[in-house]
C-alpha cells in the first residue's frame, strides 16, 4: 500500500501541466511537491528523489525500468501551441538549430522532423531561455513552454511542432506522462491522480482566469489551449504514437537507451 504521505512528486512548472495537477495536495494528503522544468524533474527521478513526476514520455523510453500511470498525460493530435520551431529562414534552408534543453522529448522530435521528414542535418547548439537568445545563435529556434505561447515572433516563421509531427507521422504526440520509479506500483496511483485530473478539467474556466491575471494572453485563449490544443486523455492512438516516437528515436545518433 502506498503512504501518500511520504510521496515525493515531480510536477512541472508550466500553464499546460495546470489542468493534471489542480487540486493534487487535496487528493495526495502530506506528499512532497517539487516544481521544477521536465528535464530537471528527470535527472532528479535519475538519482533517485522523485516517486513520480510529470516527466518528457522519453524517459520511459531511456528507462525501461519506469513505469508510468495509465490513461493520462500530455499530447496533441495537431496544432500545440506551446511547443514551435521559429525560423529565420524557409525551412529547406536551415542549417543551424538552437534547442530549448526543456524538454528532451521535444528535442528529440525535432530531430527525427529534420532527418527523416525534411531529410537534412543541421548542426544543434543548446540555448537557455529567452527565445531571442537562440534566434541569436542560429538559423532556427526550438522554443518549449509557456514562453512560447507568449513570443510575439516578429520577423520569425513560426511552425508549430505538433502540426508537423501530425503531418509527418499522422498520429498524435505524447509529450509527458506520469512516470513512476522502479519498484512503486503506478496501478496504485491511478485513483489520486485521476481524481486531480477531473477536477482540473471540470475547473478550466477557473485556471484559464488564473492565467490570464498573470499573463497579456486572455482568458479566452488559455481555455482554447487547454481544450482544443492539449489533451490529456490517453487513448489507444496515443500509445501508437509514443511507440511510433520511440522507435523513430532509436534512428538518431546518440539516442540509444539507457537501461
Amino acid at each position: 500500500m502506498v503512504h501518500f504521505s511520504s510521496l515525493r512528486v515531480g510536477i512541472v512548472k508550466y500553464v499546460n501541466a495546470l489542468p493534471l495537477e489542480y487540486d493534487l495536495d487535496r487528493f495526495l494528503p502530506g506528499a512532497k511537491i517539487v516544481l521544477d522544468v521536465p528535464s530537471s524533474l528527470g535527472r532528479q527521478m535519475e538519482r533517485g528523489e522523485l516517486d513520480v513526476a510529470l516527466l518528457s514520455s522519453i524517459a520511459l523510453y531511456r528507462h525501461s525500468d519506469y513505469g508510468f500511470i495509465p490513461g493520462l498525460g500530455i499530447s496533441s493530435d495537431g496544432p500545440v501551441r506551446s511547443v514551435c520551431l521559429f525560423c529565420k529562414k524557409p525551412l529547406s534552408e536551415i542549417q543551424t538549430v538552437a534547442l530549448d534543453q526543456s524538454s528532451l522529448t521535444s528535442v528529440t522530435m525535432i530531430r527525427i522532423l529534420f532527418a527523416d521528414f525534411w531529410k537534412c542535418q543541421p548542426r544543434y547548439f543548446s540555448f537557455q531561455p529567452p527565445i531571442e537568445n537562440g534566434l541569436n545563435i542560429a538559423d532556427a529556434a526550438l522554443a518549449i513552454g509557456d514562453p512560447t505561447l507568449l513570443f510575439d515572433g516578429k520577423n520569425v516563421e513560426a511552425h508549430d511542432a505538433g502540426e508537423l509531427w501530425r503531418q509527418y507521422s499522422r498520429l498524435p504526440f505524447v509529450y509527458a506522462v506520469w512516470v513512476t520509479r522502479p519498484g512503486l506500483d503506478p496501478q496504485s496511483l491511478i485513483e489520486p491522480f485521476s481524481l486531480a485530473a477531473e477536477s482540473g478539467l471540470s475547473n478550466i474556466d477557473a485556471i484559464s482566469e488564473q492565467c490570464a491575471q498573470k499573463t497579456p494572453l486572455t482568458a479566452d485563449s488559455y481555455r482554447d489551449y487547454f481544450t482544443r490544443c492539449i489533451q490529456y486523455k490517453m487513448t489507444d492512438k496515443h500509445m501508437e504514437g509514443m511507440h511510433y516516437f520511440f522507435d523513430k528515436t532509436r534512428t538518431i545518433p546518440g539516442q540509444s537507451n539507457a537501461s
